[in-house]
């Protein structure tokens, strides 16, 4: 634009001095090649500024998605993106994060299962109609050693 004004200042200074046609022409042409120029600089910056977004706003979108999906409560997905995308490394870390969400909780399960166990055959040593006080003391321990590993469970996450 202060190229375009500097421009215009000069030729109107120059055409006030004299009328001639030749030098009107020049302006004119030089007016056409400028619009012309200044045309087709916006629609290339249109078109980039459009392919710009797309390679951010597309990406930004799809991992919209996704954590929506994690807030569901899935895990079971791994993110991607199209080739040439940006944020490519957000979305590998977020698979990072991702994969180590499920070992945790695939580790969790399995301390779950098996106290799941143990406090079933704890309680059936108690449903027992004859146990002995010594055994009703151990099968006692048994279940406060089993509130005590619960507690381990998901103990790795910061609530």
């Amino acid at each position: 634009l202060d190229g375009f004004i500097v421009y215009k200042s000069i030729w109107v200074e120059m055409l006030k001095e004299s009328r001639d046609p030749f030098l009107m022409g020049v302006m004119r042409k030089t007016d056409i090649r400028i619009a012309c120029g200044l045309g087709l600089s916006i629609l290339i910056m249109m078109i980039l500024s459009v392919y710009m977004s797309h390679k951010i706003a597309g990406p930004i979108y799809r991992i919209k998605l996704y954590l929506a999906e994690v807030a569901k409560g899935d895990l079971s997905f791994e993110m991607r993106l199209r080739k040439g995308d940006e944020l490519t490394d957000l979305v590998d870390e977020f698979n990072k994060m991702l994969k180590g969400l499920r070992e945790i909780i695939g580790a969790d399960r399995q301390k779950v299962g098996s106290l799941k166990i143990q406090v079933e055959e704890t309680l059936a040593a108690l449903n027992k109609e004859s146990i002995a006080p010594a055994e009703r003391a151990k099968a006692i321990d048994s279940l406060k050693g089993l509130i005590l590993k619960l507690k381990e469970v998901t103990s790795q996450f910061k609530i």
